[in-house]
C-alpha cells in the first residue's frame, strides 16, 4: 500500500482538528459558567483547523527542503492539537481568558501552567508555519 502524501496527511490532520472543534461545541450547548471558555476553545480550533487545511491544500506548491517541509508540517499540525490542549486545559481548570475570563486577572498554578508551557508555543507555532508557508510561495509559479 502507498504512503499518503503529506499534503494528504495535513489535510487529514486539520479535518481531525475541525472535528476536535465541533465536538468542543457541545460544551458549549451544555451551558452552566464554563461555556463562554468552551466556545473561545471550540472558536481557535475551527479557525486553527482552516489555517492547517489551507497549508495543506499549498504544501505540494511549496518550493521548500525537505528539512523546511518537515518544520512547516510538524509546526501547522502541532499547532491545531497544542491549541485544543490549550483550550481544554484552560477551561477546565478556570484559566481566565482576555474574552471568556471577563478581564479577570489569571492567577494561580494553573495559570502559570498555561503561560509557560502553552502559551509560549503557541506564540511561535503561527509565525513559523506562516513564514515558511510565505517562504515557499517565493518565485513564479510552477507551470501545472
Amino acid at each position: 500500500m502507498a504512503q499518503p502524501s503529506a499534503a494528504r496527511s495535513i489535510l487529514r490532520q486539520g479535518f481531525i482538528i475541525l472535528m476536535l472543534g465541533l465536538l468542543a461545541g457541545f460544551g458549549i450547548v451544555a451551558g452552566g459558567p464554563r461555556a463562554s471558555a468552551w466556545m473561545a476553545t471550540h472558536l481557535t480550533l475551527m479557525l486553527t483547523a482552516v489555517f492547517v487545511v489551507l497549508v495543506g491544500l499549498v504544501y505540494d506548491r511549496l518550493r521548500l527542503t525537505p528539512r523546511q517541509r518537515a518544520v512547516l508540517r510538524f509546526a501547522v499540525v502541532l499547532d491545531g492539537y497544542w491549541g485544543g490542549l490549550a483550550g481544554a486545559f484552560a477551561t477546565i481548570f478556570s484559566v481566565p481568558g482576555p474574552v471568556s475570563g471577563h478581564g479577570a486577572q489569571p492567577t494561580g498554578w494553573a495559570a502559570t501552567v498555561f503561560f509557560t508551557v502553552f502559551i509560549s508555543l503557541l506564540t511561535l507555532l503561527p509565525f513559523v508555519f506562516t513564514s515558511l508557508t510565505l517562504y515557499g510561495l517565493r518565485g513564479e509559479a510552477d507551470e501545472a
